[in-house]
């Protein structure tokens, strides 16, 4: 890569049955994120019944695209119609800080060693304090370990996404696999800049209920039980 030629971005956004969460998370990349006319948005649903695709189809800064319902598979059908330099995994509920983008191709341009990089874990639309441990404890984690989850908007090198062979679909933590076979091919990043997400889960599910699904499969996946 040359340092002469402005790096493209590819946003992927994998749905399934998100109508609701969709159209918001399409405004913010189209229009706050500070995409160039060089950038894409890809938009992979997995077979919604919803009116999901339709949705994206319909937007003017998105292109669609259909596969198979599995995060994975969706994120990697994405990844290979892709055009650009870099690839920003996100979810179709999620959205990362407002004008980030030109920064954000700016830091991998004059980073060669950086091969990915993550946001900051934020909850968007709850303020409720008993959920500020939750976002303490991710950003913790994302810090100190240097693993964080795919609600935190991976970007990665387009080069090193084809040579590690993409997401495995395995039927958990595809992210937290993903993030650690990156890491083994360069320097990574947690950027301080926040990727907002939603807080459904906490809500319908409980703070408690939520955090040991979440711990639960962290340890299938740690021990093998894939």
């Amino acid at each position: 890569m040359t340092a002469d030629r402005p790096l493209r971005l590819t946003v992927i956004v994998p749905a399934r049955n998100e109508a609701r969460e969709l159209p918001a998370t399409l405004e913010k990349l189209s229009r706050s994120f500070g995409l160039s006319p060089a950038d894409e948005i890809i938009v992979v649903d997995g077979k919604s019944a919803d009116g999901c695709d339709a949705i994206a189809a319909s937007h003017p800064g998105a292109r669609l695209l259909r596969s198979d319902p599995g995060r994975a598979r969706q994120m990697n059908e994405g990844a290979r119609a892709a055009t650009g330099d870099l690839l920003l995994f996100c979810h179709a509920d999620t959205h990362p800080d407002d004008g980030r983008a030109p920064a954000l191709k700016q830091l991998f341009q004059f980073r060669g060693d950086l091969v990915a990089a993550a946001f900051r874990f934020a909850l968007r639309d709850d303020k409720r304090c008993i959920l500020r441990p939750i976002i303490w404890g991710v950003n913790l984690r994302s810090k100190i370990l240097g693993l964080p989850y795919g609600d935190q908007c991976f970007v990665v090198r387009r080069t090193v996404f084809d040579r590690i062979g993409g997401y495995r679909c395995i039927e958990r933590c595809e992210d937290l696999d993903f993030w650690l076979r990156v890491r083994r091919e360069g320097k990574t990043a947690i950027l301080p800049w926040p990727a907002y997400t939603s807080a459904r889960r906490w809500q319908r599910d409980g703070v408690w209920a939520a955090t040991m699904h979440n711990l639960t499969s962290l340890a299938r996946y740690l021990f093998g039980k894939k």
